[in-house]
């Protein structure tokens, strides 16, 4: 399936705290998503966890989550 747009990113630390929100993201844009920086400082290295929410073309919803590992 193609996505449409992400409705909204969010990245989280390994204590559950929020680093990054987004919203309404272009696939075709991917300088507005995460650039692995918070307060704009680069983030240490280690493992991050993302949630996703994405529009497919054909208008159905989905939601995911996983983890990134960030490294220097």
């Amino acid at each position: 399936m193609v996505i449409k747009t992400i409705d909204e990113l969010k990245i989280y630390d390994r204590w559950g705290n929020l680093l990054f929100i987004a919203k309404d993201l272009l696939p075709s844009n991917p300088q507005s998503f995460w650039d692995g920086s918070f307060k704009g400082k680069p983030v240490v290295p280690g493992v991050y966890v993302y949630n996703i929410e994405m529009i497919f073309k054909d208008g159905t919803l989905e939601n995911r989550a996983g983890d990134v590992t960030v490294l220097k």
